[in-house]
């Protein structure tokens, strides 16, 4: 919950095993609206998962407002929502296609009531493998890039849900041996 969000009832995010990001929409404006907008369902994000790369999303999202400043140097509130992806029903596969990735998605339309389809893709992110999120746009980083293992060894699978802390984001990976 945040006070920042200004309607009755939610939003709730959740992944799919096609590495895909949902939003659906529990809310409304006011009480005595009409329920046609409650209930419906929105692609947020595609993570671009086969098999090959094992970008599958089983983990729960880690959900929170980040605050800092916009290109003006105003103060802004965006919603993120973040997890990371990896296959743990195969946690032993070891193949040189593997490539998880950690995820940060704001949600462009948040605190709006009227919901929109971004169906964001990897191609309007920004990678941070090198470099530190900001608020002003979606992130994402190859797992191996902040663990410090060679891309050519890695196999490393994101296995828990993200936890925030003090403006942090850590996830939990796991490398076969």
């Amino acid at each position: 919950g945040t006070a920042i969000a200004d309607y009755y009832g939610g939003i709730s995010y959740f992944t799919d095993l096609q590495g895909k990001l949902w939003k659906l929409n529990l809310s409304k404006t006011n009480l005595g609206d009409a329920n046609t907008g409650l209930f419906s369902l929105y692609p947020e994000f595609k993570d671009q998962a086969t098999l090959a790369n094992d970008r599958m999303a089983y983990n729960q999202v880690a959900s929170t407002i980040v605050s800092g400043k916009d290109s003006l140097g105003n103060t802004v509130n965006k919603l993120f929502n973040y997890f990371g992806t990896g296959d743990p029903t195969r946690v032993q596969r070891r193949v040189s296609t593997i490539n998880n990735r950690i995820y940060g998605v704001m949600d462009p339309d948040f605190p709006a009531t009227t919901l929109s389809q971004t169906n964001q893709t990897v191609s309007t992110f920004t990678n941070v493998n090198t470099q530190q999120c900001d608020v002003n746009s979606s992130w994402y980083a190859d797992v191996y890039a902040k663990t410090g293992v060679s891309a050519n060894a890695d196999y490393q699978k994101v296995i828990g849900r993200a936890a925030i802390h003090n403006k942090y984001v850590y996830f939990s990976a796991y490398q076969p041996e």
